[in-house]
């Protein structure tokens, strides 16, 4: 199966390179997904990333995908699960320092996107609501130093069914490199 790779806000398909080489090392087929412009709400994101899933499975034939995001990214693929994926597409997630409690630092951001993004708003809270849907599987990676999601604990994704993980010693941006984001990323989509 493919894997679809989402950046975090504010960057672009080109900062999951790293992780995109090491994954077709190892024989993957790996797309990147760039949503644009920035500070849209996650459901014009959801949607962007439905119609790209599209367009593959046109080109390719693929109708199945797993897929990893990062940051915003992860928010975008819990986004995506609640509104795009019937029939399922997406069968497994693995989120890298994605704010499923938000951030306190979201508070003062001024963007659609930060309005959603502030720890016990509306927008979160009916995430949470809808659960991990059924036949999908998902991996939470946090790390234990992460300078944008704060608390840190906020990177954990708090539904039944999700695997949680917290590496020590990395920091957002170090979770996109770190060699056992690698691990539990093979385990996860294996």
């Amino acid at each position: 199966r493919p894997i679809v790779l989402l950046h975090g806000a504010g960057m672009r398909g080109l900062s999951m390179a790293p992780l995109a080489r090491k994954l077709r090392a190892e024989g993957r087929t790996v797309f990147s997904f760039t949503y644009w412009p920035p500070g849209m709400p996650f459901a014009a994101y959801a949607r962007q990333l439905s119609d790209y899933l599209d367009s593959i499975g046109k080109e390719r034939g693929f109708t199945e995908f797993d897929a990893v995001g990062h940051s915003a990214g992860g928010v975008i693929l819990r986004r995506f699960l609640a509104a795009h994926n019937d029939p399922r597409r997406i069968v497994r997630i693995v989120t890298l320092g994605s704010p499923h409690g938000g951030s306190e630092l979201w508070r003062f951001a001024p963007s659609e996107l930060g309005l959603q993004l502030r720890p016990g708003g509306p927008f979160l809270e009916r995430l949470d609501e809808g659960g991990l849907p059924p036949g999908v599987e998902a991996t939470a990676i946090a790390g234990d130093f992460d300078q944008l999601v704060i608390p840190n604990a906020y990177a954990r994704w708090e539904s039944p069914g999700v695997s949680n993980h917290t590496i020590q010693n990395a920091g957002h941006a170090r979770l996109i490199f770190h060699p056992e984001t690698l691990r539990i990323i093979r385990q996860a989509l294996s």
